[in-house]
């Protein structure tokens, strides 16, 4: 292989290395967003799994009127 030619290359090496790095590191950020959405959504997919669960055995609930109700209700000190 000519010098040129292998300089050539060993510099696209070196700029695919740190393609890979950079691609890499990036990778790794979008794995703990991933995490941490999943510990987020966690308690609220078991929440929704407990609400179909009650709707199943006849149980019906109106959220939104509960939490209204909640909000209008004043805090006993």
């Amino acid at each position: 292989m000519p010098r040129e030619a292998a300089a050539y290359s060993v510099m696209e090496d070196i700029e695919n290395y740190h393609k890979i790095g950079g691609l890499k590191n990036e990778i790794s950020k979008m794995v703990m967003q991933q995490y941490t959405i999943g510990q987020i959504m966690a308690p609220r997919e078991k929440a929704i799994t407990a609400l179909l669960r009650l709707q199943a055995l006849g149980v019906t609930l109106n959220i939104y009127e509960w939490l209204n109700k909640m909000r209008e209700k004043p805090l006993n000190r």
